[in-house]
């Protein structure tokens, strides 16, 4: 169920911003810190989402819970003259993902925003956001396909190696035995 909501949330802002406004939408890949935000401003500005937990019911019979995800916007702190700025981003996130329900699943409802401000994303040049949004009652009361659950075969990775506008980026893509 988070795989696909979450992969849900990257269609409905594909889907719904215009073409070519965000260089990219995808999931976060970890836990952010300042690695990360480096890296991704090679492409920005960027929406990336991250199911970040949640509060069970406590009841014994269902699998219940008020689950959160975390909507992170990453742009320059630079505000070039034709680009978005992080506060336009911001209000069309919002109205776009509070109240988009998934069917079978629920309805988001956006509960913070969060400026994610510190000293060493300011000098690596980017002004990171976090969207809280959480989805009431998400059930896991749903018979899995185990056959879905592959063995690690592939690690592919993006790696930035200079910062800057004109930044190469290597690419790992191995494929192990089997």
């Amino acid at each position: 169920m988070i795989v696909k909501t979450t992969n849900d949330l990257i269609e409905l802002v594909k889907t719904n911003f215009p073409s070519g406004l965000l260089k990219a939408v995808d999931k976060l890949p970890g836990q952010i810190n300042e690695a990360m935000v480096t890296r991704f401003l090679v492409h920005q500005p960027a929406v990336y989402f991250a199911f970040i937990g949640g509060n069970g019911k406590g009841d014994a019979n269902e699998a219940r819970i008020n689950a959160s995800w975390g909507c992170y916007v990453i742009t320059d702190v630079k505000q070039h003259k034709n680009s978005v700025s992080v506060d336009q981003i911001i209000d069309a996130l919002v109205p776009l993902i509070h109240g988009h329900t998934i069917d079978g699943v629920g309805t988001f409802r956006c509960t913070a925003i969060n400026n994610l401000f510190s000293k060493k994303f300011d000098e690596a040049g980017a002004q990171v956001h976090a969207i809280t949004f959480v989805l009431p009652n998400l059930s896991f009361n749903y018979q899995p396909d185990m056959t879905a659950l592959g063995n690690f075969v592939t690690y592919h990775a993006e790696h930035s190696l200079v910062a800057g506008d004109d930044e190469p980026t290597a690419i790992d893509h191995i494929t192990l035995e089997q």
